[in-house]
């Protein structure tokens, strides 16, 4: 125990914090980019929004369903797609996630926008009690019930329509270049390497941009944050920060408590 106390002496805590003054930036450090992204309570929680103006204006078309009476074909709201943080630059290399995957079920699909990074394939699984068929350009794929296969799309703004079902649209968007950012539950965007150069930061709740492209320089050496917080009615504000200027500040070492006062004599 008294070798324990001796070396709880000589511990210290290094508290890591950004510095005003100027700094050279260590060039042999691994340069890259993280972040946080703070998203409003009531649209964190959400799970469906309205359709949006595609989906509404095909709801809007006649259509010879079969349907069981009194059920509602025409969904009036929809799930709510993925909310991304994209990079695009000199070092947006593919990575090798498998391909998001899109469901139809229902006479919709879920999610009914998705945001494709770079071109590539999307899986589509079919729930439905019937085939489904579409086409891509110049190809036609037929779904059977219960099966999952991959639509290979080029960079563009894709709508994908059943055949059977004309009324139901999946917006599918392919950029030219981009990686995702890796955002955990809390919001924060983990450390990913990159190559100095140029870049841009967009921000998409699906196929919608949220916010247009940021463009910053990521120098040798150097760590960008990303700060950017969502609001309830989807608005974006975005700072770039360069963390890349950290000194290590002692502080006071820890101690061992004294001990007791010996208890007063009777």
């Amino acid at each position: 125990m008294r070798s324990l106390r001796g070396l709880s002496c000589f511990m210290f805590f290094v508290l890591v914090g950004t510095v005003s003054f100027a700094q050279e930036p260590n060039k042999d450090k691994e340069s890259g980019i993280r972040g946080r992204v703070v998203v409003e309570p009531e649209l964190l929680a959400a799970t469906e929004g309205a359709v949006d103006e595609v989906v509404a204006a095909a709801l809007r078309t006649p259509s010879y369903v079969r349907r069981p009476r009194g059920r509602r074909v025409h969904p009036v709201v929809a799930s709510l797609p993925e909310l991304q943080v994209v990079l695009q630059g000199e070092d947006t290399r593919a990575d090798n996630a498998p391909p998001k995957t899109v469901v139809f079920e229902g006479h919709r699909f879920t999610p009914p926008q998705t945001l494709l990074t770079r071109p590539g394939p999307l899986a589509v699984e079919n729930r439905h009690k019937t085939p489904i068929t579409f086409t891509i350009g110049a190809e036609t794929t037929t779904i059977g019930p219960g099966e999952t296969k991959q639509l290979q799309l080029a960079v563009d703004k894709h709508v994908l329509t059943p055949k059977e079902f004309p009324y139901a649209k999946g917006q599918v968007t392919v950029l030219e270049r981009g990686i995702a950012l890796p955002v955990d539950d809390n919001g924060d965007i983990a450390f990913t390497q990159l190559v100095e150069g140029e870049y841009n930061v967009t921000v998409w709740l699906g196929t919608s941009l949220l916010y247009q492209p940021t463009p910053f320089r990521l120098p040798r050496g150097g760590l960008s944050f990303i700060d950017a917080t969502v609001s309830a009615n989807r608005v974006v504000t975005v700072a770039i920060k360069d963390a890349s200027l950290q000194v290590a500040v002692p502080v006071a070492p820890i101690r061992p408590p004294p001990p007791p006062p010996p208890d007063p004599e009777p």
